[in-house]
């Protein structure tokens, strides 16, 4: 019982950084028409790391899941994603000129595809701690005589 519990917080970053770089892939290749060659796949694996570094910064994998709760996630989702992707935006070579089209087209991108992986943990978390599969030893003190 103990290891289902213990879900590892690992399964987030790996969501984050899955998305993440599927977020710049996407905008890569139909916003700005960079292409799947290897210096573009390779710029993308890397900023995404920056995305987990950035996540890290902010707190994000220092609690377990089932401490989480989805409408924090989803504002610190939103909060970062925009630091996050007005930084990249305007500090990465290779993303073409600064705009606010493409501002709103990347923030969009990362926070809505982080959120869905982000969620989709959260949600699995949420069922099995309802079908009882994932239970919390408590202890209820009190004082009534009945």
């Amino acid at each position: 019982m103990m290891r289902s519990r213990k879900k590892n917080i690992s399964w987030y970053l790996i969501s984050d950084y899955l998305f993440s770089v599927t977020g710049l892939l996407l905008f890569s290749n139909y916003y700005l028409s960079a292409g799947s060659d290897k210096v573009s796949i390779f710029r993308c694996l890397a900023l995404g790391l920056v995305w987990i570094i950035l996540y890290a910064f902010a707190g994000n994998y220092n609690q377990s899941l089932y401490e989480k709760s989805r409408l924090n996630e989803f504002t610190s989702t939103l909060i970062y994603s925009f630091l996050g992707s007005f930084l990249i935006l305007w500090f990465v070579p290779g993303h073409g000129s600064f705009s606010v089209n493409s501002f709103l087209l990347y923030f969009a991108l990362q926070s809505l595809l982080v959120f869905l992986g982000r969620n989709l943990l959260l949600y699995q978390v949420k069922i099995a701690l309802e079908k009882g599969d994932i239970v919390f030893n408590t202890l209820i003190i009190g004082n009534n005589p009945e």
